[in-house]
């Protein structure tokens, strides 16, 4: 697992812009889950109504820890895994371990580029993965988390 520091957006020019024409961004989905974390010190009281017709309550913690996992998109091709008692299959994501670039779904996971123009391993400019005689070197099934207190 590696926390979420900082994102970086590549784009051709072309690609980037924004038409009125028509929208053909494909949507995309993404195995992600919420884990809270709470150290019993932090506890700091709680209340409730006695009310039956309106419950409601609240408890007062002076610190907590949230996590948003990011765990790939749904496939049936990934590790199985039990994380805070939920069993699944995760693929994550396979990055460059040397320019950290996520690399398109296919065979670039295993480190062969695919037949199209879109599952060939993309990296940053400055990577050199891509040059010939070089290798370049994949971190398969990374999730991906952010972190706030």
């Amino acid at each position: 697992m590696m926390r979420l520091q900082q994102v970086f957006a590549r784009a051709p020019d072309r690609d980037s812009r924004i038409r009125d024409d028509r929208d053909e961004r494909q949507p995309r989905f993404f195995q992600r889950s919420v884990k809270v974390s709470i150290d019993k010190q932090d506890k700091g009281g709680a209340f409730f109504s006695d009310n039956e017709r309106v419950p409601f309550g609240v408890e007062y913690l002076r610190q907590v820890t949230f996590r948003e996992i990011n765990f790939g998109e749904p496939s049936d091709d990934g590790a199985e895994s039990v994380i805070s008692g939920e069993e699944g299959i995760r693929p994550g994501f396979c990055v460059c371990a040397k320019c950290g670039t996520v690399q398109p779904r296919g065979d670039s996971r295993r480190g062969v580029a695919g037949k199209g123009d879109k599952d060939k391993p993309k990296h940053a400019f400055a990577c050199g993965s891509d040059r010939p005689g070089e290798t370049a070197t994949y971190e398969h099934c990374l999730f991906l988390y952010r972190e706030l207190q």
